[in-house]
């Protein structure tokens, strides 16, 4: 199966795509600012210790405080310590850490906390995980077509932010997410008769294993298959269950309850598509891109970037720096 990985550069961002047989397979982002964190390691300072939980509150620099499981550990309100990042934050939840590795301990001299001492792990190198790439392209600045648009991995990021996927047969998925877990429900469309509507089961099943890979959702899923008696859906659960048997991260598939619905489970690490993609930040970094994109393809052009007021802001505070980067090479250009 032939593998290629393509990288989208810009100011304060990289996006990465994995194309298995041609088709985008997992993406991957990676910003100057903002994260995503699993695998840095933080110099942090303790600010709370829960001991019912046996877990405290640290501090390391992010927008809220991470959560540290102790276990026969002890530390004090106000010390310092090395910890990993094991799960990114989520909505209003803090980052998972973990004790550090001892041998990611180089405190430089005089360091205080919060204090970044090894950056996260490598998208690069994550996706290679899988396999060896066959072939790697990456946008060079302002020279030629960017491999993220030309091979399909745009197109595929926009397909992945929407809640609807198509089927080849003429159903659809519907990929919702609640409060606490994520939902999705199987369309067959207008297939009739159980031959035909198992067929499209089949397609969603295959389907549903790759959306979850590909938007990277974590927690707990409820699939709903259609109008399947019993036998049939566990089939279906047979052939699901083997699709995700590709997924590099654990899936515990829970069965059917007594209702019909598949449950499973996916380890959550990194943030999903949706949360890396559909924030202020990275629609500050999404306008950047667009005017580049706009000045590469007619080099007259001057754009002004028009946005909500929380991504200006974030233009002129934060994300500033990245900013003045895009503006230099739009002057250049």
């Amino acid at each position: 199966m032939p593998v290629q990985l393509v990288i989208s550069s810009s100011p304060g961002e990289r996006r990465y795509a994995r194309l298995e047989d041609g088709r985008v397979a997992a993406i991957r982002v990676e910003r100057d600012i903002g994260g995503p964190y699993v695998g840095a390691v933080f110099l942090g300072r303790v600010l709370k210790v829960d001991p019912g939980i046996r877990g405290a509150f640290v501090e390391i620099g992010l927008a809220q405080p991470g959560f540290l499981n102790l276990g026969k550990r002890t530390v004090g309100e106000g010390e310092a310590v090395a910890v990993t990042v094991k799960a990114d934050p989520q909505g209003e939840k803090g980052a998972r850490l973990s004790f550090a590795d001892p041998k990611d301990l180089a405190v430089p001299e005089g360091a205080k906390p919060p204090l970044q001492l090894k950056p996260a792990f490598d998208p690069l190198h994550e996706l290679q995980r899988k396999g060896p790439a066959d072939e790697i392209l990456e946008s060079k600045p302002g020279l030629g077509a960017d491999p993220f648009e030309t091979h399909g991995a745009a197109e595929a990021l926009e397909e992945a932010l929407s809640p609807l996927v198509p089927l080849p047969s003429g159903g659809r998925l519907l990929i919702e997410r609640t409060a606490a877990l994520w939902a999705i429900d199987v369309d067959t469309g207008a297939q009739k008769g159980p031959d035909a509507s198992f067929r499209a089961n089949q397609e969603a099943a295959v389907e549903v294993a790759r959306q979850i890979r590909l938007r990277n959702i974590g927690g707990r899923i409820l699939v709903d298959f259609a109008g399947l008696p019993r036998n049939r859906l566990t089939r279906i659960v047979g052939l699901l269950k083997e699709e995700l048997g590709h997924d590099e991260l654990p899936v515990h598939l829970g069965g059917i309850t007594p209702l019909g619905l598949v449950e499973l489970a996916r380890e959550r690490r990194q943030p999903c598509l949706a949360e890396l993609f559909q924030t202020p930040e990275a629609l500050a970094y999404e306008g950047l891109r667009r005017a580049l994109a706009l000045v590469r393809t007619t080099p007259a052009a001057r754009p002004r970037l028009a946005a909500p007021q929380p991504v200006l802001d974030l233009l002129q505070g934060r994300l500033a720096s990245i900013r003045q980067a895009a503006e230099t090479r739009l002057c250049l250009s």
